[in-house]
């Protein structure tokens, strides 16, 4: 891994942690006219994060961060942590 990619990733997972620092988090790779495909992991298991992201790395990566509720409709935000090639 080249410097400039150990530091994106060291931050990153800075962000994930500060995010969830405990429980688990979910990321989603997106791309269009695919289906996304979302996957579920521990918060202290940041390894299957860097998988994910290299299983799909040419698609944008999100992860939830809230939980928005308004009357009955309930939604999650999501902030993209990796772009796609």
């Amino acid at each position: 891994m080249i410097p400039g990619d150990q530091e994106r990733v060291m931050r990153r997972n800075e962000l994930l942690h500060a995010l969830h620092p405990s429980d688990y988090l979910e990321l989603r790779a997106l791309c269009e006219g695919t289906h996304p495909s979302t996957t579920k992991v521990g918060a202290a298991d940041l390894g299957r994060v860097d998988e994910f992201v290299a299983r799909f790395q040419e698609r944008d990566i999100y992860v939830g961060v809230a939980t928005l509720a308004s009357g009955l409709c309930r939604s999650t935000l999501y902030a993209r942590i990796a772009t796609g090639l």
